[in-house]
């Protein structure tokens, strides 16, 4: 029987507009340390940096280290330096840069459901942003408030989507079976397949006015949060492991 679910964060519980967000976050923090570092340099090292977190399959460092390793010293920086330069931009930058964003309706009742059945429930979501950064997301989405049992971010993970051993490693810190926990998110190869190959259940999210990926059969379930929401209210997920 599933009794915990673990949700993808963008595009699943929060509408965020990567292609708009991702420049918008670039150009921000490239601005924000230009006395540091000039954005044409730093800007690349950051998304060089950012991919070596996605690549990494060293479980003895945590994003954040593999961030840092790559990142300052290319720069000249000092990591110590310029952490609180850093907090500074995640607590009174980061949470300007919301305009795109949207909570996606369905997300807050859905939640509310699930806990009240007593459903466990944690974020997986990329872990490629310090927990700051999520959290705010997580407001955005406004969900923030939610007793979540863990949120992954790049001070706490050693892996990333969608490496199986990002899953695996959740699994870990929440201490639940895999066979009862339900992934639930929107992106077929980062959300379903490893999570699946990690032994858990999945909920593919989709919505009424886009076709079905291709792909979709890949997940146990798929629809939109209402759907799943109907299936914790009519105990449908509720099956032999």
């Amino acid at each position: 029987m599933i009794d915990t679910l673990v949700f993808d964060l963008d595009d699943t519980l929060l509408s965020n507009p990567i292609d708009s967000f991702l420049p918008r976050y670039v150009g921000a923090l490239s601005k924000y340390l230009a006395d540091y570092a000039p954005p044409d340099r730093l800007v690349p090292q950051l998304m060089r940096a950012s991919q070596l977190m996605v690549e990494n399959c060293d479980a003895s460092r945590t994003n954040e280290q593999v961030f840092a390793a790559a990142f300052y010293p290319a720069l000249g920086l000092d990591a110590d330096a310029l952490a609180p330069v850093l907090a500074r931009f995640y607590e009174q930058v980061y949470p300007t840069l919301g305009g795109d964003t949207r909570p996606i309706p369905e997300a807050r009742p859905l939640l509310d459901v699930a806990q009240a059945r007593g459903y466990g429930l944690a974020i997986a979501t990329n872990p490629l942003f310090p927990r700051r950064a999520i959290e705010h997301r997580l407001d955005w989405a406004g969900v923030g408030d939610v007793p979540w049992l863990y949120v992954t971010s790049y001070e706490n993970m050693h892996f990333a989507k969608p490496h199986v051993e990002y899953y695996q490693e959740i699994l870990g810190y929440i201490g639940r079976e895999p066979g009862r926990c339900l992934m639930v998110g929107n992106e077929v190869k980062n959300d379903i397949l490893p999570a699946r190959a990690a032994g858990m259940r999945t909920f593919l999210v989709t919505t009424p006015d886009a076709p079905l990926p291709g792909d979709h059969a890949a997940a146990d379930y798929h629809g939109t949060l209402n759907a799943l929401r109907l299936l914790l209210e009519t105990g449908g997920l509720t099956r032999e492991t």
